[in-house]
This record gives C-alpha cells, structure tokens and sequence, in this order.
C-alpha cells in the first residue's frame, strides 16, 4: 500500500492511497470493499467498471455500515476528487472502523491512472448540468437587466461569484442543489442502482 501524508496528517488513523497502488489492488482482486461516495447522478454517469458500492455521502450511515461490514474489513473510499471521501473516512473511524483508506484524487485520479470506468452517455453529468444551470442564470440576468431592470445583473454577478467560490473551496452550491434534482435521483432512495448492476446499498459489492 503506498500511503502519503495528507489525510495521514489531519487523522493518523485514515491511510491514503494513490491511484496507481488502488488500480494494483483492485487488479489483484485484494482491494476489499470498495465505496463511493458521490451523488446518485454522478454514480450513473461514471463509475468504476470494478465491483463497488455506492452510497452519497448525504445518506451514508458509517454505523449501520460497520455493523454490516465489520470493523476490520478495508474499505477504500472515493469521491470524485476526495473532499467527500475524506468525510466519509472520518466517519467511519469515528464509529470504530480501523481499515480506512481515501484513494487519493477520487475517481477522476483513479480515470487518468488507468483504472476501467463505465460510463453512461445517456445521462447528462452533474457537472455538465451545473454549467448549464450556471450559463442559463447569466444570460438570464443579463437579458433581464437589458429588458427590465439593471437590478437583474445582480442575478449574472451572484452566479459569477458563486462560481468564483465553488472553485476556490471544492464546493458548489449549485451541485448540491441540483443532486436533489427529481431527475438526479432514484425512485426509491435507500437503493442506489448502479450502472455496473445490482443494487449498492445494503448490498454486497458488485
């Protein structure tokens, strides 16, 4: 396991793991449970083509999933880029877990390390709606502070700033918005489809 200092350094007990040591685990069929932790949208976009599950952080329970799983089976955590991960992996071992480890750079790492990913072409990312919502809200102000009144540009400056935001701190407002979208979510919210098969929660990895 190749484990560097970034998340050993805010919890000792959570072990960080590039992509390349993941893609060797995973290959050798040694990498335990796998768990990603991105929204349901992001999952059916784009995931990993090797057995996972998935279940979006807002609905992770790490209780219920070490009652489930044991406290000592490893479990590798990843997001898309590792700010969610790295909750989840606190979660856990705030609830007992002592085999956590954040595959560092989420599966966007993982993607550009050569680890297989299913994707979905059907389904329009997160990331994709987010600039869309975002280009819509601008033209929008800008259109209504030609047409109706200049206090409509405040409109376009709040989506630019928002945006200015998102980048500096990893967090979007307007992702975590429209992740709760209907059409970003499944009918029966427990049970997570995964593009790879099966269901995720409560669910063996598949």
């Amino acid at each position: 396991m190749n484990v560097i200092s970034d998340c050993s350094a805010q919890n000792p007990a959570i072990a960080s793991l590039e992509p390349e040591a993941f893609r060797s685990l995973v290959e050798a069929g040694q990498a335990g449970v796998v768990l990603d932790v991105r929204t349901e949208i992001e999952h059916r976009a784009c995931c990993l083509a090797a057995p996972h599950i998935n279940i979006p952080l807002d609905r992770f329970s790490a209780v219920d999933f070490v009652a489930e799983k044991g406290a000592d089976t490893p479990v590798y955590i990843l997001c898309a880029a590792g700010r969610r991960a790295m909750s989840a992996a606190e979660a856990l071992v705030s609830a007992g877990h002592r085999r956590v480890s954040v595959v560092v750079g989420g599966l966007n790492a993982c993607e550009g390390g050569g680890l297989s990913v299913l994707r979905n072409h059907s389904v329009i990312g997160l990331d994709r709606q987010v600039r869309m919502a975002a280009g819509v809200l601008v033209l929008l102000g800008v259109v209504l502070g030609a047409m109706v009144s200049p206090a409509f540009y405040l409109l376009s400056a709040a989506v630019g700033g928002g945006l200015v935001f998102s980048g500096a701190t990893d967090r979007c407002g307007l992702a975590m918005i429209l992740a709760k979208a209907p059409w970003n979510c499944a009918d029966s919210p427990p049970v997570v489809p995964s593009c790879c098969g099966g269901s995720a929660h409560g669910s063996k990895p598949h």
